[in-house]
């Protein structure tokens, strides 16, 4: 978190991944960070606020879904992050869902979502990621299931 301006949020083992994508984003010279979350109960709040306070931009790297708000990670620094005054714009990633590892590239969209929502300022709904062979796969098994979109 040395220096860093924006900062990538997670927990679990995804973690290890996230870390070495980090340190591949700084060598480019990405000033990014890695918070690792061990504790959720009780939500470390004010060690979060703390934490974020001054970075740019953060993205929330969630392995679940909330039905209608993204990961639950997101909802829960969002919400620590409401009454600071001065606040990161918050982005959330869901990834990893149903054994799936993220890869580097998927690291890389987050890294650059990071820098493109710290200068435009815009936030958007959480964002799933998969990679191209992926969506290519999915895109086939709809054509087989009949369905065009």
């Amino acid at each position: 978190m040395e220096n860093a301006e924006y900062v990538l949020i997670m927990t679990n083992s995804f973690s290890t991944i996230g870390k070495a994508a980090v340190k591949k984003a700084r060598a480019k010279g990405i000033r990014i960070g890695l918070l690792r979350i061990r504790m959720i109960r009780p939500f470390p709040g004010t060690d979060i606020q703390a934490a974020l306070r001054g970075k740019k931009a953060v993205a929330v790297f969630d392995q679940n879904i909330s039905v209608g708000k993204g990961g639950i990670l997101f909802s829960e620094i969002a919400g620590c992050m409401y009454n600071e005054r001065e606040r990161p714009v918050l982005l959330s990633f869901i990834g990893g869902l149903g054994d799936k590892n993220v890869s580097p590239e998927e690291f890389e969209v987050i890294f650059a979502h990071l820098q493109k929502a710290n200068k435009t300022g815009a936030t958007s709904d959480p964002y799933l990621l998969y990679t191209k062979e992926e969506w290519n796969g999915m895109e086939n098994l709809k054509k087989i299931a009949g369905r065009n979109g």
